[in-house]
Formats: structure tokens, sequence, C-alpha cells
């Protein structure tokens, strides 16, 4: 019995022993495979945040380069509308210059002559109306009165020269 024993002994010595080196390389697996897991994992927390550092300088450039195209858009559009201002400006003083001609007091007086073939007025077709004159109102009747000074005529005749002259001042 006692050498049953020493066999069985033994034999669970053996058991515990191979038992214990099966325990250990399942355990050196484990830990084999939870380092694979975790470089594995580190590996793709560094190509993530790789990409997100690129994705990030890429957005950066992106703006800078969208800023610069819309400087660039702004620079085109002011220099167009310079281009426009001078074009107006110079059109302005083609106009003035074609106003100016055209208002000459020698220009008006042949284009009343010969155009509209006006001539200078005779002595009966011209009225004098003295601007001093009052007139008084018939507030029954809504109408005016005869003047409360009396016009008087003036002697002298004003030119066509005058009248146009006068008409020009006074715009």
């Amino acid at each position: 019995m006692a050498a049953n024993m020493l066999a069985t002994q033994l034999e669970i010595e053996e058991f515990n022993q191979t038992q214990t080196a099966k325990i250990i390389q399942i355990k050196q697996k484990r830990l084999e495979k939870e380092n694979a897991k975790k470089k594995a994992m580190c590996q793709i927390k560094n190509m993530f945040f790789s990409i997100c550092v690129v994705f990030f300088f890429a957005s950066v450039f992106g703006a800078v380069i969208f800023q610069n195209s819309l400087v660039n858009e702004a620079k085109y559009n002011l220099f167009n509308l310079r281009n426009e201002i001078k074009s107006i400006e110079a059109r302005i003083e083609e106009v003035e210059a074609n106003l100016e001609r055209h208002t000459e007091l020698q220009n008006i007086e042949v284009i009343a002559k010969e155009q509209l073939n006006m001539q200078y007025p005779v002595k009966e077709q011209i009225v004098y109306i003295n601007a001093a004159t009052e007139y008084k109102l018939n507030v029954a009747e809504g109408e005016t009165s005869e003047p409360l000074v009396s016009a008087r005529q003036e002697a002298s005749e004003p030119s066509f020269r005058a009248f146009i002259g006068s008409l020009l001042k006074s715009n």
C-alpha cells in the first residue's frame, strides 16, 4: 500500500506538474494574444491619430486656399469696378463737353433761327410785365382785380441774346 500510495503520489505530482505546465503555457499564449491585441490597438490608434493630424492640416491648408481665392476674387471685382468708374467718368466728361457745346449762346441762337425758324419779336409782340406790381384778390368772387400799382411801360427793348442769357443764368 505504501508503494501504491507512493505511486499515486508520484502520479499526482506528475499530473500537477503537467497541469501546471499546461496552465503556464495557456497563460503565456493568452498573454501573447493580449500583447498582440495591445500592439494592434496601439497601431490602430497611431494610424487614426496620424489620419486626424493629416486631415487637420489638410483642412487648414484648404481654408487658407479658400480665403486666398476670396481675396483674389475681391481684388478682381475691385479692378473691374475701378475700370468701370474710369469709363463712366470719361463718359461724363464727354457728355459735359457735349452739353457745354450745345448750350453756348451762339449755338442756341443758330438752332433757334435755323432749325426752329424763330425770329426776333417785333414791337407789337412785346409785352412788358412789371414784377413789382401787386394784385388784389377779390375773396368773394375768387378773381383778381386791377393792379394796385399801375404798370408802367419800359422804353428799352431787351435783345434776344439777353433773354437767352438770363434763361441760362437762372439754371
